[in-house]
């Protein structure tokens, strides 16, 4: 199973930005980057925006490039964590887990009643991974150029015709194909909970399969931009959705601000 997640690194090392080393230590529990909202009365935020970085970006680069002030711009009442879940953690397949134990119980015991996840490239991959095995704990999970997984899984829903017909024929629990089979369950019963948001740069190189993504979201729920597979483009999709009607029918209840 390793030997899929190498091929994964090696397909990814020239395609995604960022400078750090690949063979990065996994740390429990997982470092982090904080950014905590500032309540009247020492009341504390209800919902947690959970970022997870791309295969080799960092917590302080969501900062660096504007994804947090873009947040705080639009006065979200929310507080942030972004975990440093690099590709060791993919590899190890402990992603699950240590989002599990070190960032989902304890805002949950801190008392969060909201939890969403918002994922770059590879931590697009990550935040379904975790949302697919525990959809009644996050309330929504935003995908911007997400990795939609290994050319092995893509090429058998590319070859069965879609994700819906492959589903038919496949069935495998394996960690990515499960997260696949998740997705099309759950477009079949119509669920709109936790909610899922698809952002995409139009030149993207990895647009082909994240349209296979596509399908399965609600059409309202996709977003669009000019751009690549790079931090100027994500950043344009997070101030997009930031701004959509769909996003603030869900996030402009300012409760710590009343």
């Amino acid at each position: 199973m390793k030997l899929r997640w190498r091929k994964l690194l090696w397909m990814l090392t020239a395609l995604i930005t960022g400078c750090a080393n690949p063979v990065r230590p996994t740390v429990v529990p997982l470092p982090r980057v904080e950014d905590r909202l500032v309540c009247p009365d020492n009341r504390r935020a209800t919902r947690l925006v959970v970022m997870l970085p791309g295969l080799y970006d960092t917590p302080q680069d969501f900062v660096k490039h504007g994804f947090v002030q873009a947040l705080r711009q639009q006065r979200i009442d929310a507080d942030v964590v972004i975990p440093d879940l690099h590709f060791a953690y993919y590899e190890s397949r402990s992603v699950e887990q240590r989002l599990r134990e070190d960032v989902i119980l304890p805002a949950r015991a801190a008392g969060y009643r909201e939890i969403w996840f918002a994922g770059i490239s590879l931590g697009g991959l990550g935040a379904l991974l975790y949302t697919s095995q525990h959809p009644e704990e996050i309330s929504g999970t935003i995908l911007l150029a997400p990795y939609a997984g290994t050319e092995d899984v893509l090429k058998e829903i590319r070859e069965a015709g879609g994700a819906r017909a492959w589903a038919l024929q496949s069935q495998s629990t394996e960690q990515q194909r499960g997260i696949w089979r998740w997705l099309v369950a759950r477009q079949i019963r119509g669920l709109d909970k936790p909610l899922l948001m698809i952002g995409t740069g139009n030149d993207d190189r990895f647009l082909r399969d994240q349209l296979l993504l596509t399908g399965l979201i609600s059409p309202v729920m996709q977003f669009t931009a000019e751009g690549g597979h790079d931090w100027p483009t994500w950043l344009t999709l997070w101030v997009q959705m930031l701004n959509s009607p769909q996003l603030q029918a869900y996030w402009r209840d300012d409760e710590c601000r009343r």
